[in-house]
């Protein structure tokens, strides 16, 4: 199965985070299906129209906390990420029947050992229906979305035309130079097709 084309971040605007939800998504989607969950319940891939109301659905709450021009410029923080993500699982939920689940494994923790993030990326990101979420710094901070990794390489799926980080150059005791990541940026996420009971929030 052809891999899906992530939706593209513009140049002026600071919402990649928006971006990273409806790109994890569909990853998630994407690798679930390739993994043939359930056979033909594996849940769809989003449609253009479908990832446009899903980044429509989280754009309009940032604008009734703040003026949405704060977040457009600045970004979104991690906060507002995860407060996006409980409003992606209610709608992943309503548009495929299935349970988007995120959590933050190193959340309050400044330093991490990079063979401790790898170790636990690498398992992650193995499974089908899972994507995550990284917060990094480049130019300006930015959230992008890892789908996989190599001995050398992060494989990304980015809105700002990223195609993977070198995980030598990668420091994961936080942000401040290039590629530097804050462990708490780090969000996991798994979709599953087939919903028992209500996620737990993130």
């Amino acid at each position: 199965m052809r891999p899906p084309r992530p939706a593209m971040q513009g140049d002026l605007d600071g919402l990649c985070g928006v971006y990273s939800i409806v790109n994890a998504v569909q990853w998630a989607l994407h690798t679930g299906n390739a993994a043939a969950w359930a056979s033909k319940h594996a849940p769809k891939r989003l449609s253009w129209a479908e990832r446009e109301a899903l980044f429509d659905t989280l754009v309009t709450p940032l604008g009734k906390r703040r003026p949405l021009a704060k977040f457009v410029t600045g970004g979104i923080s991690a906060l507002e990420l995860t407060r996006l993500l409980r409003i992606s699982r209610e709608w992943v939920f309503a548009h495929r029947s299935a349970e988007l689940v995120s959590r933050r494994p190193f959340y309050g923790q400044r330093e991490v050992a990079k063979r401790r993030v790898i170790r636990l990326l690498t398992q992650h990101l193995a499974m089908p229906g899972s994507a995550a979420i990284v917060g990094i710094e480049w130019t300006l901070p930015h959230w992008t979305v890892a789908t996989g990794l190599s001995r050398k390489r992060i494989r990304l799926f980015d809105s700002g035309y990223g195609v993977f980080l070198t995980l030598k150059g990668v420091s994961f005791r936080g942000a401040g130079r290039a590629n530097g990541v804050k462990p708490g940026d780090i969000f996991l996420l798994r979709l599953s097709p087939k919903p028992s009971a209500r996620a737990q929030r993130p």
